[in-house]
């Protein structure tokens, strides 16, 4: 019986269900929500005997010699917002959360030393460098979009409006403003240069400028080691979808599995290894001329939604093989038989269970260090 830590977020269904399916095959398995941390949550690192951490939350309690590398350690989300109780006074509250946030970091570097990690600590957030993820695209062998990272807006104005290229403007992440009427999230947007803003905006929020590449169809490539699963995504076929496919739900678009072709399967090898990851999930466009296009790496990016949508792509039991150390995930010869639909109404059952028992909290943000 193996033993793993699985760092998430609260109301993470991804990890319930991963979580369900490691104990339906006899591993001790605990969820450790980083933001539960300090009022939900009680933790401890002592020093005889070895390094034990142990954790006590919402998956009852977890201890391990951190020392030993007998345990993974799936490293899907850590939450750098943490609960402090309200009855603390509010200057407190600030205090307490930075104190939990540097105490959670402080576990990170034993994690990362001394477990079997997916993805390792520190090579998962070199990798959520967008500027980052397309140099090494670039050397993995990847054809890229004409792209400018800049909050100068000289640099920006002549860019966009350079030529008579079709430009886009996207986010490094999907940023939520929140409205009366409703939520609005940033995504990839055609930007003219009569749609740029003033100076002093452009300067205040660095963006991602690049040639917009005309589609085919899309591509989702999610890497389980060597194991690639590609599917193909008809955004072309929604008008919403057209600039940003991740408008509309998937399964609106079909989900088609494909084959990769070999420049692009070794591409995306030689990238995961350039990055240092056992996995990730590879966005690429492919163009009226059959040309793959890379757009971005998502070290931890969702999955379970393709086996969802289409239920004859195995991705649960990959992504299982590969947490419990198979040397080559193989999905011809799928090693535990599991399927999503196995454990979504359970995974379902237990989130609904857990929603009451957060309603109430409200966590605090830490203002990064300078």
């Amino acid at each position: 019986m193996g033993k793993f830590l699985i760092a998430t977020a609260a109301n993470d269904i991804h990890a319930i269900i991963v979580a369900q399916a490691l104990r339906s095959i006899g591993h001790e398995c605990f969820r450790w929500v980083t933001s539960d941390y300090p009022s939900a949550q009680r933790s401890s690192i002592s020093y005889k005997d070895g390094i034990h951490l142990d954790i006590e939350g919402l998956d009852g309690r977890f201890s391990v010699d951190i020392t030993k590398p007998d345990i993974v350690f799936w490293n899907r989300r850590i939450i750098r917002e943490h609960f402090v109780s309200a009855e603390l006074p509010d200057a407190d509250r600030v205090i307490a959360a930075a104190q939990s946030k540097v105490f959670v970091q402080g576990v990170l570097p034993f994690l990362d030393r001394s477990c079997t990690c997916i993805n390792k600590i520190y090579a998962s957030e070199r990798a959520e460098s967008k500027p980052f993820q397309l140099m090494m695209a670039k050397r993995a062998g990847f054809i890229i979009p004409d792209t400018v990272v800049s909050n100068d807006p000289a640099v920006i104005q002549k860019f966009v409006g350079s030529g008579d290229e079709t430009r886009l403007a996207k986010p490094f992440s999907p940023t939520v403003w929140k409205g009366r009427d409703g939520d609005f999230v940033t995504r990839s947007a055609i930007v003219k240069p009569d749609d740029l803003p003033g100076s002093v905006f452009l300067q205040a929020c660095p963006m991602i400028f690049q040639s917009y590449v005309e589609k085919s169809y899309e591509v989702r490539i999610t890497c389980f080691g060597s194991q690639l699963v590609a599917v193909r995504l008809n955004s072309q076929q929604i008008d919403a979808a057209r600039v940003d496919w991740r408008a509309v739900s998937p399964a609106k678009l079909g989900v088609e599995r494909i084959e990769v072709p070999p420049v692009v399967r070794s591409a995306c090898l030689s990238l995961l290894n350039g990055l240092d990851l056992a996995f990730g999930c590879i966005d690429m466009i492919v163009t009226p001329d059959n040309e793959w296009v890379f757009l971005e790496i998502n070290q931890m990016g969702q999955f379970l939604w393709v086996e969802e949508i289409n239920p004859d792509v195995p991705m649960l039991d990959l992504f299982i093989q590969l947490l419990t150390g198979a040397r080559e995930v193989d999905e011809r010869n799928l090693k535990y038989g599991m399927r999503h639909q196995d454990f979504m109404a359970s995974a379902s059952a237990e989130l609904r269970a857990e929603q009451p028992l957060r309603a109430p909290k409200v966590g605090v943000n830490v203002v990064e260090d300078q």
